[in-house]
């Protein structure tokens, strides 16, 4: 019965997490401003993960230099210091921003298939228990 309520809770946190990221996404990509930055480093955020964070030093519209870390988590290996790349940002909160990618709104959607699935088996495990 546990491993149900994990598989429902988990799948719920997962999906609430995409569709947050996701809003932001569609939020910035609405209402705020194109830019175009430099992978200044990589972060390892989780070692066991190999989970790693680009730090991108971009320009903003108001020739104000911002240096900080994607709001989205990236892969090993996808971006590497030194590397161009397109983002956008808040106008009112520049450290708020993302980078644009196709495999970073991908893997949005990809995060709330998993949320879901989860949320599912979860209530079919339920559904089991209750039926038995």
């Amino acid at each position: 019965m546990i491993e149900a309520f994990i598989f429902l809770l988990a799948g719920v946190v997962t999906s609430i997490t995409g569709i947050t990221y996701l809003k932001k996404y569609k939020t910035l990509k609405k209402k705020g401003s194109s830019a175009e930055g430099i992978i200044f480093e990589t972060q390892n955020e989780d070692a066991f993960l190999n989970i790693r964070t680009p730090v991108v030093r971009f320009l903003t519209h108001t020739n104000q230099w911002i240096t900080g870390t994607s709001d989205l988590f990236t892969l090993p290996g996808l971006y590497k210091s030194g590397q161009k790349v397109t983002l956008l940002y808040n106008n009112q909160n520049p450290k708020q921003f993302i980078i644009l990618s196709k495999s970073n709104t991908f893997s949005l959607y990809i995060l709330i298939a998993i949320g879901i699935a989860s949320s599912l088996w979860g209530i079919y495990l339920l559904l089991i228990i209750i039926k038995s």
